[in-house]
């Protein structure tokens, strides 16, 4: 007789100090090829698990979450709980998800951005060069924000980005891929914050139709790096030079997607 097992039912928590090093690792996995990050680091191929880009990745997302944390951000886990097998054996709790908010008004700004040295700006500046820096900060950063605000305005939804909940990174782990541990996270925060407006900006298009499908509309795309990448985010010239391809999104009724 077989025994079919049956994994636990997720569930979602605020991260933990202790959590750090497998918040980290989910978030590598998750962008390892993400497109923006490719853009950042002038990236010439994809990158592979273990290999200095992948190493590089893993740096970022340690700069990010540090970051988060640094301007009174909320991060959010979805957990595999442990369980124990019929051998008396246990499987550990698993963090298979995360979400990273920003709240209302608090924001890593370009200045604060460029001086968060302690939170491993050094360490990306030795991976990326100024170059990179500078991609994020003035075409990333400042480039969306001021789409947002276009976006905001031409819609006349009487409030600002700003006061927006601001989704800085959400990634599920390749191993639990498909259980619907991003809905689960993004609901949660629904719950947290039931009055409120979300924002993100996805990466890409099947990013951008998962966050509709959640209730988020694209308010205008922003092309980045037209001339120097391909829309991977990798190092181009000529026509393959098109840029890659990011989406300022708003959800401005949560409830609808509760």
């Amino acid at each position: 007789m077989s025994i079919t097992e049956v994994e636990p039912k997720p569930f979602v928590r605020e991260a933990r100090l202790e959590d750090f090093e497998a918040i980290v690792d989910v978030a590598e996995d998750a962008f390892l090829q993400d497109p923006l990050i490719n853009y950042f680091g002038s990236a010439t191929q994809l990158h592979e698990h273990g290999t200095e880009g992948s190493k590089m990745v893993r740096d970022n997302m340690a700069w990010m979450y540090r970051s988060c944390i640094s301007v009174g951000g909320r991060t959010t886990v979805a957990v595999i709980p442990a369980t124990t097998n019929e051998d008396g054996s246990q499987t550990k709790e698993q963090i298979a998800a995360i979400a990273m908010w920003l709240p209302p008004n608090q924001r890593i700004s370009v200045l604060g951005a460029l001086t968060t040295w302690g939170s491993g700006l050094f360490q990306i500046v030795r991976n990326w060069g100024w170059s990179g820096i500078k991609r994020m900060v003035f075409e990333y950063f400042e480039g969306a924000h001021a789409l947002m605000e276009k976006g905001f305005k031409d819609r006349n939804l009487g409030t600002t980005p700003d006061a927006t909940w601001y989704l800085q990174l959400i990634g599920t782990h390749s191993s639990h891929q498909g259980k619907g541990l991003m809905s689960l996270l993004m609901r949660e925060a629904y719950a947290h914050a039931p009055d409120a407006m979300f924002t993100l900006e996805s990466t890409t298009t099947k990013s951008r139709d998962r966050y509709q499908h959640l209730g988020y509309e694209v308010l205008t795309p922003l092309t980045l790096g037209v001339g120097s990448a391909n829309a991977l985010g990798l190092a181009a010239t000529g026509e393959e030079a098109v840029g890659t391809e990011i989406y300022c999104m708003v959800n401005r009724n949560p409830q609808q997607k509760m």
